[in-house]
């Protein structure tokens, strides 16, 4: 039976709860959403980085993204495929700190 994805992500070193970096410095972002059977399998990926990101959204399935500022950013990822889609948000998932 077809289902929207159940949508899921960490960072590439598989931190699932948050990440600290230092101001200019890359989180790269990892999608685990459930790919198994293929009716559950993400097609579509659109991410939200927050407001020092650089870029602040993403259509790719792994970005690498900068973060310019202090701070602590909630990230957002919603999958998709034909069925529907689900979003994951995880509030401070990346802290910049010097």
């Amino acid at each position: 039976i077809p289902s929207a994805p159940y949508t899921n992500f960490t960072s590439s070193t598989g931190a699932t709860s948050s990440v600290t970096i230092i101001p200019g410095g890359t989180v790269a972002f990892k999608d685990t959403t459930v790919n198994t059977p293929w009716q559950f399998a993400p097609t579509g990926w659109s991410w939200e980085f927050g407001p020092s990101a650089s870029p602040t959204g993403s259509t790719q399935q792994n970005p690498i993204i900068a973060y310019g500022s202090t701070g602590s950013y909630t990230v957002t990822l919603t999958a998709s495929n034909s069925t529907g889609s689900t979003a994951k948000t995880k509030t401070n998932f990346v802290i910049v700190t010097n």
